[in-house]
């Protein structure tokens, strides 16, 4: 079986229409790209989010596309060079770097508890985005403002697995796995 692209495999979990053969193959080792759709459209069944205006939803279909609501990028977990490790003041943990897109995201939690991080834009002509929304998803949701700089700061975070989202005006970061 021919396996979609990551839009329509992503509409495909969004509208509960996902064929047989790539739910199964969801369990093997091999179905990670399956798997992270399945735990995104989770994800984002959580999420307040508006969906484009009727109209609008009407003209794309007249030229044949769904209107996606929202630019979503999935952050991926990478280590940078050694020399090029952000360094937090206090952090008790070494910071996590995560990808997605254009930007990196480098996060980490203080030795009292805090959670500090920074959404930066890395590629030319990519502006660094200077307002949005961080939520973040554990064991309560805890939100914050994304600062000018790119920078967050959440009080009081327990350690352990949780999920970062960080909604800014052109579209939304995930971190699905962010380990504190």
């Amino acid at each position: 079986m021919n396996q979609p692209n990551d839009e329509d495999l992503l509409r495909l979990c969004l509208e509960g229409e996902l064929p047989e053969e790539l739910r199964k193959l969801a369990d093997q080792p091999e179905g990670g790209r399956v798997r992270a759709a399945l735990e995104l459209c989770t994800l984002l069944g959580e999420l307040p989010l508006e969906q484009p205006p009727a109209g609008v939803r009407r003209s794309a279909r007249e030229l044949g596309r769904e209107p996606s609501a929202l630019r979503v990028l999935l952050a991926k977990l990478w280590t940078p060079p050694s020399e090029a490790l952000p360094a937090f003041r206090g952090a008790a943990t070494a910071p996590e770097v995560h990808r997605a897109g254009p930007f990196e995201l480098d996060v980490t939690r203080t030795a009292g508890g805090d959670l500090v991080g920074e959404l930066i834009a890395v590629e030319d002509g990519v502006e660094q985005p200077t307002a949005g929304r961080c939520s973040l998803f554990g064991e309560d949701v805890r939100t914050t403002e994304l600062g000018a700089d790119g920078g967050f700061h959440i009080a009081d975070v327990a350690p352990g697995e949780q999920r970062l989202v960080l909604d800014l005006e052109d579209g939304t970061v995930i971190v699905c796995e962010l380990s504190l």
